[in-house]
């Protein structure tokens, strides 16, 4: 992959010159790919690099930063309790570096994490918190992952006409900026709509649409481009 190895010529030159903050952020990058990669143990030692650097020779954004990674490691390993405690140290950075697109990612991540665990009204306010900074920063890439997030959190409410709403509103706004990363996510909650509405065998087809649309996309949040919104039609996994 063209972006490992450009960072990690990145990272040996910063190593070289001893610029210690261009190392860490070159290490938080390649421990976010291992993450997006599924390998979780790479992730874990890249990161923990970053963060032990950053607190060396950072800023407050740049803990917040390499922390706010390790925290959604944590989320995907399932030690909620570990990730908690990382979210609120670096949301707590955050707001003293006074960076409001790093405390609009970071909101968004603990709400993200409190949906996983139940605590569906915390998150909701956390997500809907986190829509008005992104549009405070003009950050559009982030708008309709926030909104497949609360088309779940209404689907936990019995709400499947709004969970649909935001849903199939989320997958417009995903198409028009060739956008892949939250797509299947929001194509899971339409699936979980149609099963709300009519039972498991409804579902069936949107199910193994996103599961074709995840095998033809690589199910990974690297992918990008047109190429995958096609493959996503052709699988019938998106609505016409």
């Amino acid at each position: 992959m063209r972006a490992v190895e450009d960072l990690e010529a990145s990272l040996s030159l910063y190593r070289e010159v001893g610029d210690r903050r261009g190392e860490a952020y070159a290490l938080c990058f390649l421990g976010w790919i291992a993450l997006d990669r599924s390998d979780l143990q790479r992730a874990e030692a890249l990161l923990e690099e970053s963060l032990a650097l950053s607190r060396a020779a950072g800023t407050a954004r740049d803990v917040s930063v390499a922390l706010n990674a390790l925290a959604m490691l944590n989320v995907y390993r399932g030690d909620y309790a570990r990730a908690s405690a990382m979210q609120e140290e670096s949301l707590s950075l955050a707001r003293e570096a006074s960076d409001v697109q790093i405390i609009a990612i970071l909101t968004y991540n603990t709400g993200f994490a409190a949906a996983i665990t139940g605590e569906y009204e915390r998150a909701e306010a956390l997500v809907r918190e986190s829509q008005e900074l992104f549009r405070e920063v003009g950050d559009r890439g982030m708008a309709p992952l926030a909104n497949s997030r609360l088309g779940f959190l209404a689907l936990s409410r019995n709400d499947p006409d709004r969970a649909e709403e935001l849903c199939v509103e989320a997958i417009r706004e995903l198409q028009e900026q060739a956008q892949t990363p939250g797509m299947d996510f929001a194509l899971d909650v339409l699936a979980s709509v149609a099963a709300a509405r009519g039972g498991v065998r409804r579902a069936a087809r949107p199910w193994g649409g996103v599961a074709g649309y995840r095998e033809a996309t690589g199910g990974s949040l690297a992918t990008r481009g047109a190429r995958n919104h096609r493959a996503a039609h052709r699988c019938g996994a998106l609505p016409a």
